[in-house]
């Protein structure tokens, strides 16, 4: 940006570091709506730089999501899959994001063909499928979708599989994963409620995650 200021992806990338921030708790340097806000702000700045479809367009759809902007979230959605119908990044954003909103039908579908489209799909996308599972109380399948999800330095998938040793009574695997958010998140116990409201908008969802958090120990 010091180099080419009216470098629109390069504001876009910030943007993302800052989404990031607020919604994986990444490097937090202040309070987390402010990061949020940072995102978005940068996301525009972005936008303005250029007419065409980037990389803002998919951080500030996010953000929506987030902020719960849940109409402009869905609108920005529609827009990204219409010019960019076949790509992968897109698609699965979209879906896992969609199936966090409840339409898991549509979710799940869009995250399949992102999962056709590229072999080598990132193993996030396996959040949905655990999402989709969980909630219909089917445990023996959830845990096969959050246990293929490698990022041992991340601390939400050691927190859902926690939470899903916890329901299958599996209380040595359940205490080996909550040790490890532990490891990576200190204050997750006090913060969980604040966690899940950032990615459960529902509340009958919310509830099903909070109510697992607390058989497993991890909320204070």
């Amino acid at each position: 940006i010091e180099i080419d200021p009216h470098y629109a992806d390069a504001w876009a990338g910030l943007s993302f570091l800052a989404l990031d921030e607020y919604r994986f708790s990444f490097n937090i340097k202040d309070e987390p709506t402010a990061a949020l806000n940072r995102a978005q702000s940068l996301a525009e700045k972005s936008i303005s730089l250029s007419s065409q479809f980037s990389i803002a367009w998919y951080a500030l759809t996010i953000i929506h999501y987030h902020k719960g902007e849940l109409d402009k979230f869905q609108d920005n959605i529609k827009l990204g899959l219409s010019l960019a119908p076949n790509s992968p990044a897109v698609l699965a954003d979209s879906g896992v994001y969609l199936c966090l909103m409840g339409e898991l039908e549509q979710g799940l579908a869009l995250v399949k063909k992102a999962m056709d489209l590229n072999p080598q799909h990132p193993n996030w996308c396996q959040f949905a499928y655990f999402h989709s599972h969980f909630l219909k109380k089917e445990f023996d399948q959830s845990i096969n979708f959050v246990n293929t999800i490698k990022t041992p330095d991340w601390f939400w998938p050691h927190a859902l599989q926690a939470i899903n040793y916890a329901e299958l009574g599996n209380n040595e695997l359940c205490e080996k994963a909550c040790q490890n958010v532990l490891r990576l998140y200190p204050d997750f116990p006090k913060n969980a409620e604040q966690e899940c409201a950032k990615w459960f908008h529902r509340d009958a969802d919310a509830e099903i995650y909070l109510k697992s958090f607390r058989k497993a120990g991890l909320i204070q």
